[in-house]
């Protein structure tokens, strides 16, 4: 009840602050394009020599030349976590043998976790099915299994994507018998353990 309290205290505060200033809108009301006045929110566009600011300092937001608000993720921790969609990768493989085989784009990467966002697999062979298992590591822990059919194939999206259990550990797969073809294709990213 007093969070709450205190957030009605502040939001009333800040309406007063805007109101006075000659600016803004309450929050929830009315905006008229031309008419509602507006508080600028700026930033400084600094590539070359950004400098960090300490506990209870204020700072500039940082902008991009694009007049876009720089964005930066970081954990509790203070280390960077890298966006994804920045560093997708992908590896086509083919397989005859039926043997467990490593990946060499999701290989093993100190401090890196393979994360599988879609797989798609084909069997050209006209009459044996099998499954393939995606591994961690090619004698490791089986993550998923596809079935795959005779002269078919399976597709599979992963969304959240599919975490690797072990960092620094190459993705594999395995197919559980030995076909004419199987083609598997892999899409995903790497990203800190």
């Amino acid at each position: 009840m007093g969070d709450y309290q205190n957030e009605n205290k502040t939001a009333a505060l800040l309406s007063s602050i805007l109101a006075a200033l000659g600016g803004g809108a309450s929050d929830g009301g009315a905006f008229t394009p031309g008419v509602t006045a507006v508080t600028i929110v700026g930033g400084e566009v600094d590539d070359t020599s950004t400098a960090t600011v300490t506990e209870g300092n204020a700072g500039a937001a940082r902008l991009t030349p694009y007049r876009a608000l720089h964005v930066n993720l970081r954990d509790a921790a203070g280390n960077e976590v890298p966006v994804p969609l920045s560093s997708l990768i992908r590896e086509v493989k083919t397989d005859t043998s039926g043997n467990s085989t490593a990946f060499s784009t999701f290989g093993a990467t100190a401090s890196q976790r393979n994360h599988i966002t879609a797989v798609t697999i084909a069997n050209s062979s006209a009459s044996t099915f099998c499954t393939v298992d995606l591994r961690d590591g090619t004698a490791g822990s089986v993550i998923w299994t596809f079935p795959v059919p005779a002269s078919g194939g399976v597709t599979m999206p992963f969304d959240p994507p599919l975490r690797q259990p072990t960092a620094n550990t190459a993705l594999a797969f395995d197919a559980s018998a030995a076909v004419t073809t199987i083609t598997i294709s892999v899409n995903g990213f790497q990203s800190a353990a």
